[in-house]
Formats: structure tokens, sequence, C-alpha cells
């Protein structure tokens, strides 16, 4: 057998790469397999593959394609690199360090990939500390500047940390750079109309758009969000609210939305404990038992859009424990694929399905506003409890989103929250248990 790969599958793999370079993944993954099918010897195709497979979330698969990669090249430290972030995502950390050691290189990425092992397991500090090494060696380099921001923030360091959040635009939102208006940098705004413009999920624009109302500006603002979100914001800001995509408005600036805090150099982002959301409409009434003590919202999934919804999502039967507290009266808020887990389990005889009557977040919002806790995963419906003012227990996964630190049960984001932390990845059996010993001792109160 050759120790290099047969003309044929290089002629594969060079029109696999032609295609990925123009984004067309899918024609490229094929070509990949398709010179690895001509010929095994081809550790970049199978490196390659592994990336695409670690995209697609499966990650198993992945690291086999990476170990035959290395076992072609043992040298190669990109094939070690991939395969460190691919065990990193599968929270294998021991052997991500293990893989990491063998990369014997110290260059930019290889800061990076250390920078991202050390936040995935919460030392911030030293994430940090190894983003500036990246940062020594290649200052344009956009990823290490990006998650620096992401630690900072974690360790609530607003002020650096939204200043290298805006390194986003570039991984991400480049096409605001092509803006056919000027971008709102903090300029005067006398007699000017601003354009804010969400970029990111439900909870994201739920989140940031309480700096909404710290914008100093007499000309008016024009805000476009997700339609679920049109009638929320329309009632909550004075301002022209409008779905996402809308033609560009007569305007003088535009800004992303999550830009703001660092335009504004927010320090702190605390909102007061009733809440800046409002919403007075009410689509339905939940109907409890004479017996009930405490009407609890539950919500146990995430959106499947967003990147890490199977480490932030429970399984519906986890959630059962807090339904079987006497005296709680439960009702479902989950929308989406997830909410037919209620039937599936038959647990739609134990939880009030509101589904039904929810057809937008404000209705979201009116039903949560009548409830006397929500207890739900990191998603959309936490932002929305707490921007509200509604007590709320939200279930953190073991890596958590940046905005809610890493050790405490409080966020200075949302006053009314509590925070339930997994402490093994993936698993949830410490955070319910005490979510659910909180909840019983919360009804023995009433």
């Amino acid at each position: 057998m050759s120790d290099h790969p047969s003309k044929p599958s290089l002629n594969l793999l060079h029109r696999g790469i032609a295609y990925e370079n123009n984004l067309a993944r899918d024609a490229a993954f094929e070509l990949y397999h398709a010179a690895v099918a001509a010929d095994s010897v081809n550790p970049e195709a199978l490196d390659r593959i592994g990336q695409m497979l670690v995209e697609r979330k499966h990650y198993r698969l992945a690291r086999t394609c990476f170990g035959r990669a290395i076992n072609f090249v043992p040298d190669e430290r990109s094939f070690w690199l991939h395969l460190t972030d691919c065990l990193r995502l599968e929270h294998e950390y021991e052997k991500a360090h293990k893989a990491l050691a063998q990369c014997k290189a110290n260059d930019p990425e290889f800061y990076v990939t250390s920078a991202l092992l050390r936040y995935d397991i919460g030392d911030y500090t030293n994430a940090i500390d190894y983003c500036e090494m990246a940062l020594v060696l290649s200052p344009t380099f956009v990823k290490p500047k990006w998650l620096r921001g992401l630690a900072r923030l974690a360790l609530r360091d607003y002020k650096l940390g939204f200043a290298d959040y805006e390194a986003r635009i570039d991984m991400t939102l480049r096409h605001f750079r092509n803006f056919p208006i000027p971008r709102w940098n903090g300029q005067d705004l006398t007699g000017k109309k601003l354009w804010v413009i969400a970029e990111q999920g439900l909870g994201d624009t739920i989140m940031f758009s309480r700096f909404i109302s710290s914008i100093n500006i007499d000309g008016g603002i024009v805000f476009d969000v997700h339609h679920e979100l049109i009638a929320l914001m329309k009632e909550s800001f004075s301002v022209e609210v409008r779905p996402l995509g809308s033609p560009i408005p007569p305007v003088d600036y535009f800004v992303p939305l999550a830009s703001l805090p660092s335009i504004l150099e927010i320090e702190n982002v605390g909102c007061s404990a009733y809440g800046y959301l409002a919403s007075n409409g009410y689509p339905g009434r939940p109907e409890s038992h004479p017996a009930t003590k405490l009407n609890v919202g539950l919500c146990w999934a995430s959106g499947l859009g967003y990147e890490r919804h199977h480490h932030k999502s429970c399984r519906l039967e986890e959630f059962l424990s807090f339904v079987d507290v006497p005296g709680v009266q439960a009702f479902s808020l989950q929308v989406g694929p997830a909410k037919d887990d209620l039937a599936e389990a038959h647990a739609d005889m134990l939880i009030t399905d509101l589904e039904p009557i929810i057809t937008d977040m404000h209705d979201t919002a009116s039903l949560i506003l009548q409830l006397d806790l929500v207890i739900t995963v990191d998603t959309a419906v936490a932002h929305l409890a707490g921007a509200l003012g509604v007590p709320c227990w939200i279930l953190v996964p073991f890596v958590p989103d940046w905005r809610w630190g890493r050790d405490s049960d409080k966020t200075p984001w949302y006053p009314t929250a509590r925070l339930f932390r997994q402490t093994n990845p993936g698993d949830w059996t410490d955070a319910i248990k005490q979510a659910t010993m909180a909840l019983k001792e919360l009804v023995s109160r009433r």
C-alpha cells in the first residue's frame, strides 16, 4: 500500500476543496467520501470529513476520521487540533488535553484551542491568557478576540468584554460591514433617526433589548426583530417595530442590537426586579385546581436552531419530578417539536398544554405573567420570564453561556432568576434534584 494518495483520490480531494471554498459543502462532503473510497490513504480527505462531521454533531464518527488521518501523518498538528476540538465538544476534557499535548506547536490556533478548553471548564482567567498569546502572534486574528470577550463577559467585566464582543461582526455577521448607510458608533443623535437590528436568537434579542431605553435620541428608533417578538416589543418600547428583512428605512445610522452595550459603555447590565417588558393582552387564562398552591410554567427544550441545543435541553421525563410536588399545578410553555413530548409521554393528563393558545412571544408573556414561577432550560422563555420580572428558575448546562457565569445561582441580568447548574456534562440529575427540593420548600411556605 502506498503512503500517498493515488492521483484519482487527490483529484477528488481537490475538487472537494474547490466546492467547499465556494460554500457547496454537501457536494464537497460527497467528494471527500469519494476520495477516501478511491484510496483510503488520504489523510487530508479524512480530516476534512471529520471537520464536517463535527459540524453535524456526529462526534464519535468524526473522532474515528481524525484518528485515521493521524495514523497516516502523526506529526500533522492540524489533525491533532481538530481531534482536540472534537473531544472538547464531547466533554472528554482529559482526552482533549492529551491530544492537544501532541500538537507540539505554539501558534495562534494552538493557543485558541487551549483557550476553548479552559473556557469550557470555567477557567476564564487562563482562557483570556491563551487568547492574548494568540493575539500577540496574530493581532488581526478575530477568533481569540471574540473568545476573550466571552470569557471577560462571563467574569462580568462588561466594559472590556463587550468591546471584544464586537469581534462577532467579523466572525459571523460580515454583511453589516457592507451596509449602504453609516453605522452608529456613538455619534450625537440629536435630530437623527437610528435603525436597530436584532442579529441573534429570540432570547438574545429579549436580553439586549433592555438597552434600547438607554439610547439618547430625539429623532426616533426603528427596531427590526423576529416576527415572534413584534407585538411584545411594540408594547414594551416607544419605537417603530418591524419584522427582520424589511426594506432599509429612511434613517441616519444603523446599529446591530448586541453592539449597544459596547457603544453605550455599559458597566451595569442589571434591570429592575419589575422587569422591562410589558404585555397586557391575555390569550387565555390558565385554570388551576382548588388545591393548587403554585402555578408553575415548564419549558424543557431549547430551540433546535441553537448550536448546542442538545446540551441545553432536558427530557420531559426529567421535568416530571416538578409535577409530582403536591400543590403544584404545571403548565407547558413549550413550543416547537418538543411540545409533542407531552402526548408521547402521556404527560398531557398531568401538565396543561398552553401551546394551542400561543401564537407569538406576546402571548407567552401574557401567560407567564399569570404564573407564580417558571422553570425552564436556557432558552427564550428564561429571558422572557426574567425580562417580565417573574420568578424564574433556569437549568444551566455544564458549559454555560457566558451570561450565566460559572458558579453563582444568581445573575445580574435578571434579579428574579435563580440558576440550577449541571455538575457533570450532560447529566441533569443534581440540578433537577436541587430544583425539586427548592420547589417543595417554596410550596410549603405558601
